[in-house]
């Protein structure tokens, strides 16, 4: 189906990765997203933020110079995704990060196809890291003579910063620029926008076994003159550790998401959500030396509004999102960590995991391997 999204711009503007979402967006998959973290997620992308995983570089791009040399593969059955990348650190040049990926990508039932390209660098100084990241990313539908596309180019700088040694800092930005065609007889257009993205977070060990995360993040978009987003989300992490087996962490936020664009001919239309509060809890248990099982639960309490500029009545709704949980586990082979997303609902028909469910449903989600070296 032939269109120009407002909201992949919006998720241009967080590379098209594994970030922070406030507000579920159409589009691609986030590129090269760590299994790991939307696995803990609970299906709540802000809640990945309390993490202190090196591997959410895509997001946080000075933790790129924390990242361990290692190549990455990864497959999304659903949504035919493939994805490699690799990471190499040099003690004098700094870190390096390249990534490739390809997929298709759901619309309204209509799948259209998508690819990514990401380079990533990394230098280290005494006390900090400092990392750049650009990505590229075109996608295409062509049906006959008619032909939509859209490309993005990205632009990241990122800090990781040692405050002290009880507080660590870090801090993010991101510039998208845009541009789209639209060519379906008897139009023939093309348009641009860009859009921006900055966040910041703490990890301040405030005992030997917990840690307090505050997380800010706001973003801002225009694909199009009069057509705009803006969402932001202010979030505090509690992160405990049980013990040597046993790590969980508890998160609340505060979010809201705006979507502003024109109305008939002479109005403007803007929806927001504000979400107050928004909760999340995941839990790692490490059951052997190379199994881990993971679990993540999330729920949002939201207002949902509609304002017109002109005398059109505004609409406003209460809304309680949904239980969202989500379930994978973590396998050490040798040098190879294999990550793995599950169907949630694998816990329940578990004689179908080999051959799959009548409905079609994959019981593995995702998988990422991680080859040590």
């Amino acid at each position: 189906m032939f269109r120009v999204s407002r909201y992949l711009m919006l998720v241009g503007v967080l590379l098209m990765m594994s970030t922070a979402a406030i507000a579920q967006a159409d589009g691609p998959e986030y590129f090269q997203y760590n299994v790991r973290l939307t696995t803990l997620s609970g299906g709540d992308d802000f809640a990945t933020n309390y993490w202190n995983d090196s591997g959410h570089v895509t997001m946080w791009f000075g933790e790129l110079g924390n990242y361990t040399d290692m190549l990455t593969i990864g497959f999304d059955p659903e949504d035919e995704i493939n994805a490699i990348s690799l990471n190499k650190s040099e003690k004098t040049f700094g870190a390096y990060y390249i990534a490739l990926q390809e997929g298709m990508y759901d619309y309204m039932g209509d799948y259209d196809e998508y690819n990514h390209f990401t380079l990533g660098y990394s230098y280290a100084l005494e006390n900090m890291k400092l990392g750049v990241l650009y990505n590229r990313q075109n996608m295409s539908e062509t049906d006959g003579d008619d032909e939509v596309k859209d490309s993005y180019n990205s632009f990241g700088l990122g800090l990781d910063y040692d405050f002290s040694d009880e507080v660590n800092i870090d801090a993010t930005f991101a510039y998208s620029s845009y541009s789209w065609t639209y060519k379906v007889a008897p139009a023939d257009t093309t348009g641009d926008g860009n859009g921006l993205m900055f966040g910041a977070r703490a990890f301040w060990a405030y005992q030997d076994d917990i840690t307090l995360v505050p997380v800010f993040i706001f973003r801002t978009a225009e694909w199009q003159e009069g057509y705009k987003d803006t969402d932001f989300a202010l979030g505090l992490g509690f992160d405990y550790t049980v013990n040597d087996n046993n790590h969980i962490i508890l998160g609340a936020k505060f979010a809201q998401a705006k979507s502003e664009e024109p109305y008939l001919t002479d109005e403007t239309w803007t929806e927001t959500t504000t979400t107050m509060p928004g909760f999340s809890v995941a839990v790692e248990h490490e059951f052997f030396d190379w199994l881990e099982l993971r679990a993540g639960a999330s729920k949002n309490f939201s207002n949902y509004k509609v304002e017109y500029s002109t005398d059109t009545p505004d609409d406003t709704e209460d809304m309680c999102y949904a239980f969202n949980y989500s379930f994978g586990a973590g396998i050490q082979v040798g040098d190879w960590a294999i990550d793995l997303e599950l169907n949630p609902e694998a816990l329940y028909q578990m004689g179908y995991w080999l051959h799959g469910y009548e409905d079609g449903e994959e019981p593995i989600w995702a998988i990422q391997a991680s080859l040590f070296f």
